[in-house]
C-alpha cells in the first residue's frame, strides 16, 4: 500500500512539473494563422514574420532582446525560430519560424 501511495505522489509531482513547464508565465499571447494558397503541403517550412516589437517592448510585454518570444502550435509544442537581432525594438522586427507542417490549400 505504501508503494502505491508513493507512486501516486511521484506521478502527481511529475504531472505538476510538466504542466508548470508548459504554462506561459507572461500571459501575453498573440494567435496567428499561416495560410497556404498552394496545392502543395509543406514540411519544416521556414516562414519570415515581420512584427512591430517596439510597441510590445514599450508596454513591457516583451524583453528588449526578444529572449521571451515563443512560437508553437501549443505552449508545449514549440517551433524553432531565429530573430534578426539588428531589427529588435523596431517596427520591422524580422523573425524566421520553422513550421513543422503546413497543409495544402483545399
Amino acid at each position: 500500500m505504501k508503494k502505491l501511495i508513493l507512486i501516486s505522489i511521484l506521478t502527481l509531482l511529475a504531472i505538476t512539473s510538466l504542466y508548470a513547464q508548459c504554462v506561459n508565465p507572461n500571459n501575453y499571447v498573440t494567435n496567428f494563422t499561416i495560410a497556404n494558397t498552394s496545392a502543395t503541403a509543406y514540411t519544416n517550412k521556414i516562414v519570415r514574420l515581420l512584427i512591430n516589437s517596439t510597441s510590445f517592448i514599450g508596454l513591457g510585454q516583451m524583453q528588449a532582446n526578444g529572449s521571451d518570444i515563443r512560437f508553437g502550435s501549443s505552449c508545449c509544442k514549440l517551433f524553432s525560430h531565429w530573430i534578426d537581432s539588428t531589427t529588435m525594438n523596431t517596427s520591422a522586427t524580422q523573425i524566421w519560424v520553422r513550421i513543422p507542417n503546413i497543409p495544402a490549400f483545399i
